[in-house]
């Protein structure tokens, strides 16, 4: 009650700690190329046992843009389409896909003109000997790229050298009134696959129709039995199906579905190719959506619960404001001190979002808080490492 109650004080009572603000979501400073380094602490997969695991979830007016694409060189273009013009951008990530020997290396990337920081694989499995003693692994890349999203367009990139690059795939979850309520899951990892069978899980589904996307990659054009199923059911195939519909090795889905209240599992089954499985994105629509109870923003000021929640890394936080108003944005640890301020400026009516990048700080409680005009609300954060 003592930390709750001195967080409700004016943020003038709070004096900021220089030392420990963060980098924000708009920094593009670039973190210290990293050289080749050994995945250390990780568990070896066996097949089946690695598939996409939830990353983000949000409900709300909006929807999720998706594209993938093959990778002939060390550059190209995503093109995105269907975001309405004034949507907010809430989350965006860039995903790489491939083969590495060990010593696993680092990867750094440009981005719509940005340079983006160097980083190592978010998750590996291995998968693909080519001979009796040398294996290579599977691993995934990611970056933020929320504040370079703008909307529909092209996005050119460029990545790193690595050893066996075969697709890359870019994700934005958007928000604007006009756009019907949705839910949008997001699960990404690294699944390493041989004539087997993996299954990634939607949990806490409300929607009923949906549209579920897909990235993965192989390039064996021979099989026979391939196939992707939801809860049971083939929604795709028996066939050859994962061969590269985006390029050598890279497949994109978008798939009409429908969805059962709860747990929705869909299953990716591979025939004679190996076979690699990244992205998995669950868009629902339907009558069990209901309107958030403290979503309505014609009439008041509202600080939405940050998504997703519990977080390990960066989480978004979304406003609104009835009429034009001065809006500060902070957060503050379990002790009451300023960590960052994410707003401090004067911002236009309707819905806004801001990506908060919890960089190296440690896990815990942490608190948002909102000021604008004689309002007053606090979100408790929860970070975990």
């Amino acid at each position: 009650m003592l930390i709750l109650a001195a967080l409700l004080v004016t943020s003038s009572a709070v004096s900021p700690n220089s030392s420990e603000m963060l980098r924000s979501v708009t920094d593009s400073s670039i973190a210290p190329p990293r050289t080749a380094e050994y995945i250390s602490g990780m568990v070896p997969c066996v097949e089946g046992e690695n598939p996409p695991s939830t990353v983000f979830t949000w409900n709300g007016h909006g929807g999720a843009a998706v594209d993938v694409v093959g990778f002939p060189g060390q550059s190209a273009t995503f093109s995105i389409s269907g975001i309405p013009e004034g949507a907010d951008i809430i989350w965006a990530f860039m995903y790489e896909a491939s083969w590495e020997s060990l010593p696993i290396h680092a990867a750094s990337a440009v981005f719509a003109g940005d340079s983006l920081p160097s980083v190592l694989p978010f998750d590996h499995d291995p998968g693909w000997g080519y001979d009796s003693t040398s294996y290579l692994d599977l691993c995934a890349y990611r970056w933020d790229v929320t504040h370079l999203v703008t909307g529909n367009g092209d996005y050119a990139f460029s990545i790193s050298p690595l050893a066996l690059s075969y697709g890359e795939a870019l994700v934005a979850v958007y928000t604007h009134p006009s756009e019907p309520l949705v839910q949008v899951i997001v699960n990404d990892g690294c699944e390493s696959l041989y004539r087997a069978r993996s299954s990634s899980a939607f949990d806490g589904v409300v929607a009923d129709s949906a549209t579920l996307y897909l990235f993965t990659q192989a390039d064996d054009a021979s099989g026979e039995t391939e196939s992707i199923s939801l809860n049971g059911e083939v929604i795709l195939g028996p066939g050859n199906i994962f061969h590269g519909n985006r390029g050598y090795a890279a497949s994109f889905f978008e798939l009409p579905v429908l969805c059962v209240e709860g747990s929705n599992v869909v299953s990716c089954s591979t025939d004679i190719d190996w076979f690699g499985w990244h992205l998995a994105v669950l868009e629902g629509r339907g009558y069990n959506l209901v309107e958030p109870a403290d979503a309505a923003v014609s009439s008041r000021f509202v600080l939405l619960q940050n998504s997703p929640n519990p977080f390990r890394a960066q989480t978004a936080i979304s406003y609104s404001a009835p009429a034009r108003s001065h809006v500060r944005l902070d957060v503050f640890d379990n002790a009451g001190r300023l960590v960052e301020s994410l707003v401090n400026s004067t911002r236009e009516p309707g819905t806004h979002s801001v990506h908060w990048d919890s960089g190296a700080r440690t896990a815990g409680i942490y608190f948002c808080r909102m000021n604008v005009d004689g309002f007053t609300d606090v979100k408790k954060m929860i970070l975990v490492r």
